[in-house]
């Protein structure tokens, strides 16, 4: 949360936060060439320059890759909570939840992607089970999990999914 302020007759840059500490180093000093933006000022005795380029999409993620619908198609060893044995489809929200649909009824818990890492951390509702770090790459239509932390391969395939199951 915060503001910025552009002063062109200076070519002056101020980026103020509100839930940050305060910015000891001053405006930036900005210039446009092209479809890039530039920044410059000192900090810490050293000039620094940021690079900006100009984009027509953002792009995406690591939970957007996670996020959605998906069928269980494959699936490799054993996993307490993302055990295969009547697990149909995987629902990754994007308000932090994930739920599990099965045979005998639905699951779920929160969510939480690493940052800088194909990471999920899967933190279920249910008290007898514990969170779980699995590691996931998509390739196409499908999306690929890893159960990581474990000497044993545990790994689940599924593809994306349009309806959610009947039960």
């Amino acid at each position: 949360m915060g503001t910025y302020k552009l002063n062109e007759a200076e070519e002056s840059l101020n980026i103020t936060s509100y839930n940050s500490p305060a910015d000891e180093f001053g405006d930036f000093g900005y210039r446009i060439e092209g479809d890039k933006m530039f920044w410059t000022r000192t900090e810490e005795g050293m000039e620094v320059e940021v690079e900006l380029q100009r984009i027509e999409q953002l792009p995406a993620g690591y939970t957007d890759e996670l996020r959605g619908l998906w069928e269980l198609k494959d699936s490799e060893g054993t996993s307490p909570y993302l055990k295969a044995e009547g697990l149909s489809h995987l629902f990754v929200r994007w308000d932090g939840k994930y739920f599990l649909y099965r045979s005998d009824g639905r699951t779920g818990g929160v969510y939480n992607v690493r940052g800088h890492q194909a990471e999920v951390e899967l933190i279920p509702y249910v008290e007898e089970l514990d969170r779980s770090w699995w590691t996931f790459s998509r390739k196409g239509e499908a999306l690929w999990l890893e159960l990581l932390n474990t000497e044993d391969t545990v790994s689940r395939t599924f593809v994306r999914a349009l309806e959610f199951p009947e039960n």
